[in-house]
């Protein structure tokens, strides 16, 4: 497996460029091209899918840490794109290739075909300068025409790096390209790299567990478990049980039912070291954030409001400078939110969890917001919803990817959606809108097919029930 020096900052680009015709039946669900480097440490699938434009760019990945920065992009065509390809071949490579170069300002050092796989491709490199906040650098693009498809690599060496390290960037550069994997193989499902090699050695979770998450319209699945109407305490119970067969808790969105306090909830088995609280008050969360300090970061937030006191509940998962720092904001209310967000995005960040309570203190009602908000900020591009059921539903159908959901309750008594929507591609499923019963019936259909669960939310109304919501990924973006 191929090292990364740690002193060294490389840029890798791996694209896959969908063209397929808009107006055919498309390709099939599992249709696509894997592309993948360093023994599958990075690779991205993208499966094919027909659109309108002749070129849009729908997707990204961006992964930072210990000097590396590696970014997974989809771009894809129509089927004029197609046929353009089909016709021009290489010169179409070139043209894909100057596009590139064009939007980094850089200047062309050198262009050939390539003979190393059964596919059209070529390489081109550039030198550009400073680009976006990103250092002068030397580019190495490789580009291949797949079954009516474009998959290209990118490697970007910062200049000063390459101009004293020459020899060892070289050898570097062609080390990557020489782990580079072209094909159709799906990659298997995965929380965190480790995860599939490790599981083997966890032991089995009792089977008991199994019945209590059934009570709880849950599921309790090999990579994952989840429960929508679990007791607060049991739950904390069921963590501990679970804690050494790998569950970790990713969603913990407590909230009041019935006169109880109940749990809506994901657990992916990575084996990752986690802390999880609940019933704190903003300042004790922030006090654990700040106790905690480099060795944990926080990865979601929850809560409820009970005789005019709100109350949060957490869960931190150990620091991996490779996933990038988070940075949690608790308890903020209605005239402080956007400013505090408009913050947090200025800084680079990307928003991740949002949380909203609504409370009444004294006689006054008010809302108290929360959020977790992730650097680097991804490729991609992200929106934020927040309104009622029809919104949500209105975003969905711009064929976007919902990653999350939160459901709060308005003053009216409605239930509010929080939302959260990116152009990277990856196959999904969402349900919404259900009761408990027959949000579980989906759920287990989504698991049937091979997802998993990525944020769950549920919210009560007395006199009308229970209201569940869920997204599925293909792939875990791990929070």
């Amino acid at each position: 497996m191929l090292r990364l020096d740690l002193n060294i900052r490389l840029r890798i680009l791996a694209i896959v460029a969908i063209m397929t015709g808009c107006g055919a039946a498309g390709l099939a669900q599992d249709a696509g091209v894997r592309v993948a480097l360093d023994d599958g440490r990075f690779e991205v699938w993208m499966p094919g899918n027909p659109v309108p434009a002749y070129f849009h760019n729908t997707a990204s990945k961006f992964y930072s840490g210990s000097g590396t920065t590696f970014s997974l992009s989809t771009l894809r065509f129509s089927a004029k794109g197609q046929a353009d390809a089909a016709r021009d071949g290489v010169d179409f490579l070139r043209r894909f290739c100057a596009g590139l170069m064009e939007s980094w300002g850089g200047e062309e050092l050198s262009f050939e075909e390539l003979a190393d796989f059964d596919y059209p491709g070529v390489e081109q490199r550039f030198q550009h300068g400073v680009v976006g906040g990103v250092p002068p650098g030397y580019f190495t693009h490789r580009a291949y025409y797949v079954d009516g498809q474009i998959c290209s690599v990118f490697v970007d060496v910062a200049k000063d790096k390459y101009d004293s390290k020459r020899d060892e960037m070289d050898a570097l550069r062609k080390k990557y390209f020489k782990s580079l994997v072209i094909d159709r193989k799906r990659p298997p499902h995965r929380a965190f790299d480790h995860a599939d090699r490790d599981r083997a050695k966890w032991p089995k979770p009792d089977p008991d567990l199994r019945k209590r998450l059934d009570a709880a319209h849950g599921m309790l699945a090999e990579p994952f478990a989840f429960c929508q109407t679990m007791d607060l305490d049991e739950f904390h119970w069921l963590v501990d049980e679970l804690r050494p067969s790998g569950y970790r808790p990713t969603t913990f969105r407590p909230y009041i039912a019935e006169g109880r306090i109940r749990v809506a909830a994901v657990l992916l088995r990575d084996g990752q070291p986690f802390v999880i609280a609940s019933g704190q008050l903003s300042g004790q969360i922030e006090a654990r954030n700040q106790n905690l300090g480099q060795s944990y970061n926080q990865v979601d937030i929850g809560g409820w409001e009970r005789d005019d006191q709100f109350y949060y509940a957490a869960v931190w998962r150990r620091f991996l400078p490779k996933r990038g720092v988070n940075k949690p904001i608790v308890g903020v209310w209605d005239s402080q939110i956007e400013d505090r967000t408009k913050e947090v995005l200025d800084e680079a960040y990307e928003l991740s969890r949002r949380h909203r309570m609504l409370g009444t203190i004294g006689d006054i009602e008010a809302y108290r917001h929360s959020l977790i908000a992730f650097k680097p900020r991804p490729a991609a591009n992200f929106q934020h919803i927040q309104g009622d059921r029809s919104l949500y539903e209105r975003e969905l159908r711009k064929k976007l990817v919902p990653y999350e959901i939160d459901l709060s309750l308005r003053k009216s008594g409605e239930i509010e959606y929080l939302a959260s929507f990116s152009d990277a591609m990856t196959r999904y499923k969402e349900a919404h809108g259900q009761t408990p019963a027959e949000h579980l019936r989906s759920c287990q259909e989504f698991a049937k097919s091979g997802l998993l669960p990525v944020a769950i939310s549920v919210m009560y109304r007395d006199g009308q029930g229970y209201e569940s919501a869920s997204i599925w990924h293909d792939r875990i973006a791990e929070p």
